[in-house]
């Protein structure tokens, strides 16, 4: 088990533990009543163990109180409205373990609210094993990580529907196929044999987020990628990823990622320590 320290923003941040391929941080924020649209690089896992705070995500309202944890996808844009003294145990997970762990979810890593009760008391015993901090406690960390991750993707799954339209998953994978060219909303939907109006509601519905915010993030997402592990030139980046030009790409990185392209290259990273 590694430590890393970690900037105080937006509260008290401890330092973060890495452990098999999570980050764990705990954050305290006292005086801070809101967080205003941001997002992280990585997938998180946001366990509320004391207060409250309601988050928006992917134009949903996720009310969050002791107990509950929060799914975030990678890139996702977000705020919080905090009640008063809360902390946060902050889970995120490194590109590689996320690989291996978002095939186990039915609707993808979408974000997704579970109450505590659902999940015993896994939550109480993460915190309880973070504070430990010895080898033993390391080892116990990554199964009961493992363990919540399993439960919740449990959990999500019955949610779904049995008969989940197809034509949501038909639309995905067009979107995936035809990256980085654009496809309109107007002709996924006479691909898939629906209403424009039907597929935009059941994509949200079941993806968490719109279509448009689907391609936005496949094109972060392999933007990020390139300019992390390449020297391509940025202006290349851009082109390839989809976007118009450099100054486009720049905008949504940043609105995704926190950073700028070149920012992100010369290997500055959004602290970890919000919401």
């Amino acid at each position: 088990m590694k430590k890393r320290s970690a900037a105080d923003l937006d509260g008290t941040v401890g330092d973060t533990i890495c452990n098999a391929g999570f980050r764990l941080t705990q954050a305290v924020y006292r005086d801070v009543p809101v967080l205003p649209p941001h997002s992280h690089p990585l997938a998180r896992i946001c366990l509320t163990m004391e207060g409250s705070f309601r988050e928006t995500i992917d134009g949903r309202v996720c009310e969050c109180t002791a107990g509950t944890v929060l799914l975030r996808p990678p890139a996702a844009p977000h705020d919080d409205r905090i009640a008063g003294p809360l902390r946060n145990v902050l889970i995120e997970i490194e590109p590689r373990r996320f690989e291996e762990i978002r095939g186990a979810f039915d609707r993808g890593f979408a974000p997704t609210l579970v109450q505590g009760a659902a999940l015993a008391d896994l939550p109480a015993r993460i915190d309880h094993e973070l504070r430990s901090l010895d080898t033993p406690a390391s080892v116990s960390l990554e199964g009961l990580l493992l363990r919540l991750l399993a439960d919740v993707s449990k959990i999500a799954a019955s949610r779904r529907p049995v008969s989940g339209p197809d034509f949501v998953d038909e639309a995905a994978a067009m979107i995936d196929r035809s990256f980085p060219a654009p496809l309109r909303l107007a002709t996924l939907a006479r691909r898939v044999g629906v209403g424009s109006s039907r597929l935009a509601q059941e994509f949200r519905r079941h993806k968490g987020c719109s279509v448009k915010d689907y391609v936005r993030r496949r094109r972060v997402e392999f933007a990020r990628k390139v300019i992390g592990e390449t020297s391509v030139p940025i202006c290349a980046v851009a082109i390839e990823a989809g976007f118009a030009d450099q100054a486009h790409l720049t905008r949504e990185f940043r609105r995704a990622l926190g950073v700028t392209p070149a920012a992100f290259r010369r290997g500055e990273r959004p602290a970890p320590g919000r919401a």
